[in-house]
């Protein structure tokens, strides 16, 4: 839902739909889509007690409308707990990655967005120390209603470890003049046998 532009952008977009902007009329069930949009933003960003109110005025003579949204937010939730199951018997260089630089911290803000982020940032970690099978069982949010606030839960399965296997140089048939494969293999950053990671390849 937009506002309709002045009358003299309608003009110029009546000359030339490059040069103005077009008029704007009112769809009920565009409007409804935003206010179901917004009050899905205001939970996303971790306002459950949020409330949106609508009002349309409407002025026959103008032939035009006054739509407004009344925005009550309400306390926001913040992060009260984080935990995380399936870090047992990890190697200490991926816990170290995935500790090292975390996106979430208690008392921050309920985010949805960044709970999604972090469950990206620690799946990628999980698949550049070679567990590529990785498994997420669980991501829960619980809201408590005494405080308002929210405990995010992660479980992963991390599944089994893998290692580089065999690397083959294949060179290219149609010239005369080739790489020997010795030099191309002595450029890499892994061997055969080490632990598969996504940054390494």
């Amino acid at each position: 839902t937009r506002e309709t532009p002045g009358w003299f952008w309608k003009f110029m977009y009546g000359i030339s739909e490059t040069l103005g902007d077009k008029p704007e009329y009112f769809d009920p069930f565009l409007f409804q889509a935003d206010l179901i949009r917004l009050r899905q933003f205001y939970l996303d960003q971790g306002f459950f007690q949020s409330r949106i109110d609508t009002s349309i005025q409407v002025f026959p003579e103008k032939k035009e409308g006054r739509l407004t949204f009344r925005i009550h937010e309400g306390q926001r939730s913040y992060i009260d707990t984080l935990s995380y199951r399936g870090f047992e018997n990890l190697p200490s260089i991926l816990l170290e990655d995935i500790h090292g630089n975390p996106l979430l911290h208690e008392k921050d803000p309920y985010v949805v967005q960044n709970v999604e982020n972090e469950l990206r940032r620690i799946v990628g970690a999980f698949v550049n120390h070679g567990y590529v099978r990785v498994r997420i069982d669980t991501v829960i949010a619980r809201r408590y209603a005494s405080t308002n606030n929210v405990a995010v839960h992660f479980a992963f399965v991390p599944n089994e470890r893998y290692r580089f296997g065999e690397i083959q140089v294949d060179q290219d048939t149609t010239v005369a003049e080739k790489v020997d494969p010795a030099v191309v293999l002595r450029h890499l950053d892994f061997v055969q046998g080490d632990f598969y990671g996504e940054g390494k390849k």
